[in-house]
């Protein structure tokens, strides 16, 4: 309990000391508000998240290999490693027509299913994922849709994201992993100054700001300023709707929301390769605890 009571108060200490009087500094979801000695992991463990990766072809004659998809995860943990979380490819599946075993569905609804649509993720989803993984399905789309990726909702076990944002140098599909993750846009309405837990994104460090969509050009430059201290975190945040080769960083209490939000959830704990590992060792200082 000490060691839980001196962690939290060094967080509140963090975070007030370089925040306006203004600012909330209740952090409760801004870290890790619980005894670390009852928690599933420490915050010196380092997340495994067991993934696997369905490519819809739809028409494209070169596939996934692993090694390709296992580079591409490679990056992604590089962004996620503040944050102590890397991602192991486990499995993965190149998909052209509609596999008969994969998908029970009525004649009728096979014969309008001609190819597969990202705007159709929810159902994909329902149908295909695979457990104790996150599921990324990739769709090779090339054509203009709604969105160029999407995730399950804030803290789930699948996303969807178009293979011409797949394909690049992954940012993208890193901001839809913080979704799974709990992490909302740091744009997200907030009739606040956004250093709260209550409302807007739900972390103390992202002041409250517009989506940057159409205000940051491509070398990463401001076109119009709206606040100066939020455009500067969100045009470089994994988070915002910078481009996404402007994208590079969570904030500390984005990483920090993360693993709270993960500690909270025992389905993101389910999808853990690593899970078991943690578990043992919890079991075993179990047992030395009684001796």
């Amino acid at each position: 309990m000490k060691v839980f009571i001196l962690s939290l108060l060094l967080l509140l200490a963090q975070c007030s000391s370089n925040t306006p009087t203004q600012r909330v500094i209740d952090n409760a979801e801004c870290a890790l508000t619980y005894d670390t000695n009852e928690a599933l992991f420490t915050d010196s463990d380092t997340l495994i998240f067991g993934v696997n990766v369905i490519y819809f072809m739809n028409g494209d004659s070169s596939e996934y290999d692993r090694d390709f998809l296992e580079d591409k995860l490679e990056f992604v943990s590089s962004l996620f490693r503040p944050a102590l979380i890397s991602f192991k490819l486990l499995s993965y599946s190149n998909i052209e027509g509609v596999p008969s075993d994969r998908l029970v569905l009525s004649n009728s609804v096979r014969d309008k299913l001609v190819k597969y649509d990202i705007n159709n993720y929810q159902f994909f989803g329902m149908m295909m994922n695979e457990p104790h993984v996150i599921n990324i399905y990739v769709y090779n789309q090339p054509e203009r849709t709604a969105f160029a990726g999407v995730a399950g909702g804030i803290g789930s076990d699948y996303l969807a994201i178009r293979k011409d944002y797949f394909d690049p140098p992954a940012r993208t599909l890193v901001h839809e992993l913080g979704h799974c993750l709990g992490l909302y846009h740091t744009h997200q309405a907030d009739e606040t100054d956004g250093y709260n837990i209550y409302t807007g994104d739900k972390v103390c460090d992202t002041p409250a700001g517009k989506s940057l969509s159409g205000r940051v050009d491509r070398e990463c430059n401001m076109i119009k300023t709206y606040d100066a201290l939020s455009d500067s975190i969100q045009k470089v945040n994994l988070m915002s709707y910078s481009y996404p080769f402007c994208r590079d960083s969570f904030t500390e209490n984005q990483v920090l929301r993360m693993r709270w939000f993960i500690e909270q959830s025992k389905d993101l704990q389910s999808l853990l390769y690593n899970r078991h590992d943690l578990i043992n060792r919890k079991l075993e200082e179990g047992i030395l605890n009684l001796q």
